[in-house]
């Protein structure tokens, strides 16, 4: 009924049964000023019939009728209308940030099944099932995703098959900063309510995050709720930093592979355990066989580097194909740093060996016997006699002593025994030190009572021993020796060179008892003493000779190496390896000469050996951060040159643009006259990216001596690849939110809290004071108060 009355007064936009339509004035007034105006309505239309002759209810009846008039034409001027208000409501927003950043490529989170997954599967794994609660969202709050890095940028979206997919892209930003991120979001979200924001990410952030990050979080009372994603604990990465193993050897030789393995340091973490500790493990890739293995203690790799030699008889012939491996005894931070391949090229023949010496000594019939029972050697065994006739014996017989480096030449290896060099040639010596130096072939000293190496102090050998004799600059003197019986102790080159393993296993290198003086057959009668002080600078101890149960407990060098050009040189100062027979028969001197033998034939297959190793302080360093360069040269013949300095240079992988250059100076040990064998500068490089360290110098180029080296930006977040929740942490605590796991994302919802605003916009006006059902209740007024006047006769 209301409604067709209001059709009739002609209200058509609006419907005034619409709760928020309301009837107001557009000139509104005070309730008193309407009672007074109604008064005075009444006194007027009251005193406009009080004083007419009639009767009274007529003249009452039209006084109402004149008041109504009046009191409608009073509302007219008012303005009567229509309003609706219109409330605009403005949803709030929750803003959704993904971490892209290279570090969530890491593997160290667990997944459903309890293997490892990286951070980035994780955080997808997440949003996956996230996917029902932000379209939940959607229908109440407005929702933007955002990728972040090193900023901020938006992240496309879309429903397919009724499932949320999210464009994330590839995790590949070199640093992250949430701390910008932040400020960015802030930023974006000034003018806009802001209910909360999710926040998935490592925590890992490179710049420094502080309260100012959350300070506008913080005033707006927007809480934050970082989701946690990667590994809790931080992981160690365990990491194979350098592999040095031969180039070619003999099939069913013993091939020493050194492995150098390094864990790298969790105090950025504050975590300074151990943790456990790792197996390295030698692979023929072929057929997966693990060719040896050896297990390192957490407390050998807590140093930060540690190195080990594995061992292995190959077989067959051609290229075999290896790989090291770690198997660390927990979860590593990186696995692609764990394998390095290694190349051999395989030679199916016997050694060639030639033993010259100059009396039917014990040691010479022992080594004799030994390479003719031996049935991977061919040998060619002789002593020398006065007049320089020799004596015969061997496999190959030969017609005469070599004169020239082709004669050498059929040999891998060649054994010098106690003779004088008067029963050779300076031809001879000079034609076997370059069979030496440029052919790679293999040279053995075995000290002797009074010819060596005494008699060789003035010949050509003289450069190949690795000691000096003498105190005096120029002059060689002579080797004295021990007064009482010594045993023998292993030096570390003996490990990493793979020789020196006496034991009946592979994991016994030196069995106790042969250091064990109260046995008379493991005391050497015998040995030369050769000091310390009078190695040459690119010798390496493998043996070293002590006096059984002796106080000072004084050791010094027995049995010694070194390289020379392309070959190397071994000088054992004793002849007394024969005694170790009683011990177990033909075993330990067979276990002594045989390894030391295939080792100096080896050299001579592949040019195997380098002439110096390079080394890097650190293989990892900051842009602008100096880095020490080390180059350590092996070959004393090179470093006979008397090298001044050392050029080095950098160069960038894949443009192959040098970066910088550093002369490297050689290290003084404080003697004046004394050859230095290290050189070492410091490099700095300013730009990010790989790069290789080379020499300039022609002879190391040439032997290929370089290092590699990786320059990272000083913000590169994979410098420190850990998890950081304990940030994750401070975001939630100082903006009131709460750290939430991958698995309990959809909790988030009803913590966010309401922060939708409603605000009034302009309202919607319908005027009834001009509509002609007004104007035609107010004609009809006067009519009826026309007529009745009529009716009863007033004027």
């Amino acid at each position: 009924m209301s409604g067709l009355w209001w059709r009739l007064l002609g209200v058509k936009s609006l419907d005034p049964s619409d709760p928020q339509v309301e009837f107001a004035f557009a000139h509104p007034m005070a309730a008193w000023v309407w009672v007074c105006l109604g008064l005075v309505v009444a006194l007027v239309a009251g005193w406009g019939y009080w004083r007419l002759v009639g009767r009274r209810w007529p003249r009452v009846t039209l006084g109402v009728v004149r008041a109504l008039v009046l009191g409608l034409v009073l509302v007219l001027i008012a303005g009567p209308q229509l309003e609706k208000r219109v409330e605009r409501v403005e949803k709030d927003w929750v803003v959704v940030l993904a971490d892209r950043s290279a570090s969530m490529q890491i593997q160290d989170s667990l997944s459903n099944d309890g293997s490892l997954e990286s951070r980035d599967a994780e955080l997808r794994r997440a949003l996956a099932g996230a996917g029902a609660m932000i379209e939940q969202l959607k229908q109440t709050r407005e929702v933007a995703i955002f990728g972040f890095d090193s900023g901020v940028r938006e992240l496309p979206s879309r429903i397919e098959q009724g499932t949320l997919a999210i464009d994330l892209g590839e995790a590949s930003g070199s640093k992250t900063s949430l701390g910008r991120t932040l400020e960015q979001v802030s930023s974006r979200m000034a003018s806009r309510p802001l209910a909360g924001v999710i926040l998935l990410s490592d925590g890992r952030s490179t710049d420094s995050f502080g309260r100012g990050a959350t300070r506008s979080f913080e005033a707006r009372r927007v809480p934050i709720y970082p989701v946690e994603i990667g590994g809790k604990e931080p992981l160690t990465d365990d990491a194979i930093a350098r592999v040095d193993a031969p180039t070619a050897a003999f099939v069913q030789d013993l091939v020493p592979v050194s492995v150098e393995i390094q864990r790298h340091a969790q105090s950025e973490m504050g975590t300074n355990g151990p943790g456990a500790g790792a197996r390295v493990e030698l692979i023929d890739t072929t057929t997966g066989d693990v060719l040896d293995s050896a297990d390192v203690s957490a407390g050998d790799l807590a140093s930060g580097r540690h190195r080990l030699t594995l061992t292995a008889k190959p077989g067959g012939t051609g290229r075999a194909s290896w790989s090291v491996r770690i198997v660390s005894g927990s979860r590593d931070l990186s696995e692609s740093n764990n394998t390095r391949d290694v190349r051999l090229e395989l030679i199916d023949r016997p050694i060639r060996v030639l033993v010259i010496d100059g009396t039917p000594r014990w040691e010479y019939r022992y080594i004799k016997n030994l390479v003719l029972r031996e049935s991977s050697i061919r040998s060619t065994c002789m002593i020398l006699a006065s007049g320089k006739r020799f004596i015969q014996e061997g496999t190959d017989p030969i017609e005469f002593v070599p004169r020239s480096p082709e004669d050498w030449a059929p040999f891998d290896a060649v054994v010098l025994g106690n003779f004088r060099p008067g029963q050779m040639s300076e031809e001879q010596l000079e034609s076997l030190k370059m069979y030496v130096a440029e052919r790679g072939g293999g040279l053995m000293f075995i000290g002797g009572e009074g010819a060596m190496p005494d008699a060789w102090r003035e010949t050509a050998l003289a450069d190949l021993m690795p000691f000096v004799l003498g105190d005096g600059p120029g002059g060689l003197g002579t080797l004295s020796t021990w007064t009482s019986g010594v045993v023998m102790d292993p030096a570390p080159a003996a490990e990493r060179l793979g020789v020196l393993h006496l034991g009946d296993t592979a994991g016994e290198g030196w069995p106790e008892f042969l250091n064990d003086g109260s046995s008379s057959w493991a005391v050497l009668r015998w040995a030369q003493r050769i000091e310390t002080s009078q190695l040459k600078p690119t010798a390496e101890t493998l043996a070293y000779a002590r006096v059984p149960d002796s106080v000072d407990g004084e050791r010094v060098p027995l049995v010694a190496t070194m390289r020379f050009g392309a070959g190397r040189v071994v000088y054992v100062g004793t002849d007394e390896i024969w005694r170790l027979r009683y011990a177990r028969g033909e075993a330990l001197p067979e276990r002594f000469y045989l390894p030391l033998i295939r080792m100096l034939a080896r050299e001579g297959l592949g040019r195997a050996g380098k002439p110096a190793i390079m080394e890097l302080s650190a293989e990892q360093v900051v842009s602008d951060e100096p880095v020490r360069v080390l180059v350590r040269v092996l070959d004393q013949a090179l470093l006979s040159r008397r090298l001044g300095t050392i050029p080095v240079r950098a160069v960038k992988k894949g443009s192959g643009e040098p970066a910088g250059d550093v002369e490297l100076v050689p290290e003084s040990d404080g003697a004046t006259e004394s050859l230095s064998s290290v050189y070492s500068g410091r490099l700095v490089l300013t730009e990010p990216g790989e790069y290789t360290i080379v020499t300039r110098d022609p002879a190391l180029a040439a032997a290929g001596v370089s290092a590699e080296m990786l320059v990272v930006a000083p913000d590169d977040e994979m410098r420190v690849p850990q998890t950081d929740h304990q940030t994750l942490e401070t975001i939630a605590k100082a903006t009131g939110g709460k750290v939430i796991k991958p698995s309990d994302i959809a909790s988030i919802a009803p913590l966010l809290p309401n922060r939708e605003v409603r605000t009034l916009g302009l309202s919607e006006v319908e005027t009834l004071w001009d509509k002609p059902g007004i104007w035609t209740i107010l004609l009809l007024l006067l009519v009826v108060e026309w007529i009745g006047r009529r009716l009863v006769r007033l004027a």
